[in-house]
């Protein structure tokens, strides 16, 4: 990017014209490698000046030629151009060591909400939130970054019929204290399984859970007393998995919260003249959508997700006024947000374009020792014993172990999280712990290992990189050198990208492109033991590159090591 926003300047002051973002948008890599670094595509440009797009291409490159940096060279309607590798590493790194965050965003300052993880008290906090919690919390991240005001909100699965069950179970068996002070999740949904199972032998339960439910909506003392304590120690445990994996949330506001703005909902509706009766069930007709009914309330009277949902998305538009409205939900959702989506149009409330479903795939093979049914915390505690086991098998490097607690535990939840967000969000992704915690090819172990390597270097040559001046840098030469420059180039565009496809995937692909473009450059080019101003400059080179897969992997959630 740094590249494209020179080259950009160039362009549009040597034809005295503003129209940067265009000129941006048709740089792109040459059609052969050997033709050049960057290729500038001329038809887009060339029809708003109403030129012909190889007159345009030969123009400039009779202009920009006068420039000594770099070489145009016109092929057609592309022009072609070659910078000399110490410029290039000159360009980037001021920009890697002097200008490291991106520039601010328009005034005033865009908002970003994003719904993420939102795992259900009642039932296994386990992998099926892995992927909403880890593509959630990146996105957070990466808008962060990119200077929005992002609110991130745990939607917590706390109301219900499910509940009704739970209660049941709790007057039926009492509590054990201990069991739920430890394990509010656990213990919630093991009592949960337990009454359930009794409920298919006796519909009395069943009758008896729908009562407890009914109570709960109409704000019954007792069943309010008893839910209140199941909700806090399930969240108490929810923030210690969250802790592991350095992920925050701004706002934990469940159903529960909405349960008591639901009549509010329900009556904007009924105003808008959009609601009917329907064999005693309360619906909103969407055909002209394409869609079924909205469901707002059973013949019971009692309330559903989408209702809640509804109260939830009006009190976040008139609470926070968000641009975007971010939902980081799975894929058998979809539906549920086109009725949530096409209700509130019918209502004239036009959040097509602010609400936006990201969703994503499955995860495919994945269990521990324990079985296929998995809680989040089994699972990283997996992960986190099989990376401690592959360190340990590396005779060559010695770790107190105090060391080895930190790592293991970084690379293996760093592995987690890789192997999640290296596929685009929206395909299945299959699960082996070989590959994900493999220190070669695809994985977060492989980037972390990177960064650690360039630690390693550095420290082997008792120097401290800092920022060379031109005279430096111009040692560097070599094409390994200008590639490895002209990939640390990319990554605010690719940033940009991963924010604009909602896509953290996008960064996770770029850098496993900048580690292989690292290696090619360590395997070519001496660092230490080179002549002392070519040590310099390497060093700069290489801190730059290590600056960026830091920022990077911080961005996904993964710990950069020093070490490993």
């Amino acid at each position: 990017m740094y590249v494209k926003q020179y080259l950009s300047k160039l362009i549009n002051q040597s034809l005295n014209i503003h129209e940067s973002e265009m000129v941006i948008n048709n740089l792109v890599p040459p059609a052969q490698p050997e033709w050049g670094d960057v290729a500038f595509k001329t038809f887009q440009l060339a029809s708003k000046l109403n030129l012909k797009p190889v007159e345009l291409a030969l123009s400039l490159e009779q202009k920009l030629n006068q420039n000594q940096e770099f070489k145009a060279k016109a092929t057609g309607p592309y022009l072609n151009i070659t910078f000399s590798t110490g410029f290039i590493c000159n360009l980037v790194l001021d920009h890697v060591f002097n200008r490291p965050s991106p520039p601010p965003p328009p005034e005033p300052q865009p908002t970003v909400v994003i719904d993420f993880s939102s795992p259900n008290i009642a039932k296994p906090f386990g992998v099926g939130h892995l992927r909403s919690t880890v593509i959630g919390a990146a996105l957070y991240r990466i808008f962060k970054y990119l200077g929005y005001k992002v609110i991130g909100i745990n939607h917590l699965g706390d109301w219900g019929t499910n509940f009704g069950m739970i209660l049941t179970g709790y007057e039926q068996e009492g509590e054990n204290t201990t069991q739920l002070e430890q394990d509010g999740i656990k213990y919630s949904y093991q009592l949960y399984v337990r009454t359930h199972h009794k409920a298919e032998q006796d519909q009395e339960i069943n009758n008896r859970a729908r009562e407890w439910f009914n109570k709960l909506e109409q704000g019954d003392p007792k069943a309010i007393e008893i839910w209140k304590r199941f909700r806090e120690f399930s969240i108490k445990k929810f923030k210690q998995t969250y802790q592991r994996l350095g992920i925050e949330f701004d706002h934990y506001t469940g159903e529960s919260f909405y349960q008591h703005k639901t009549d509010e909902a329900i009556d904007f509706l009924q105003k808008k003249d959009l609601t009917e009766v329907d064999q005693g069930m309360l619906i909103v007709r969407l055909d002209q959508y394409d869609l079924p009914p909205l469901l707002l309330k059973k013949s019971d009277g009692s309330t559903l997700y989408a209702t809640r949902e509804i109260a939830a998305v009006l009190y976040r538009l008139d609470t926070f006024n968000p641009d975007l409205l971010l939902y980081v939900v799975g894929n058998p959702q979809e539906l549920h947000f086109k009725q949530i989506s096409a209700a509130l149009d019918e209502a004239g409330i036009k959040i097509k374009e602010k609400l936006i479903h990201v969703k994503f795939g499955h995860i495919l093979g994945m269990s521990t020792r324990k079985g296929t049914l998995v809680f989040l915390d089994d699972l990283i505690d997996e992960a986190v014993r099989r990376a401690k086991e592959k360190m340990q098998e590396n005779k060559t490097i010695s770790y107190s172990e105090r060391e080895m607690d930190f790592i293991s535990s970084k690379v293996g939840i760093g592995a987690l999280v890789f192997n999640d967000l290296k596929t685009k969000r929206i395909k299945d992704i299959e699960f082996n712990w070989d590959r994900a915690l493999s220190f070669e090819g695809e994985s977060g172990p492989y980037l972390q290992y990177a960064h650690a390597r360039i630690k390693s270097i550095i420290r082997k040559s008792s120097q401290i990189p800092r920022y060379q001046p031109d005279s430096v840098l111009d040692q560097l030469n070599q094409p390994e050198e200008k590639a490895l420059a002209l990939a640390i180039s990319d990554f605010p565009m690719i940033i940009e990208q991963a924010a604009r496809e909602y896509e953290p995937s996008v960064i996770s692909r770029y850098l496993l492109d900048l580690a292989s473009t690292f290696s090619k450059f360590y395997h070519s080019c001496q660092v230490v033991g080179s002549k002392p101003e070519l040590l310099e400059a390497r060093l700069c080179l290489i801190e730059g590159c290590r600056i960026t897969l830091a920022k990077g992997l911080e961005l996904l959630g993964i710990e950069p090591l020093n070490k490993m």
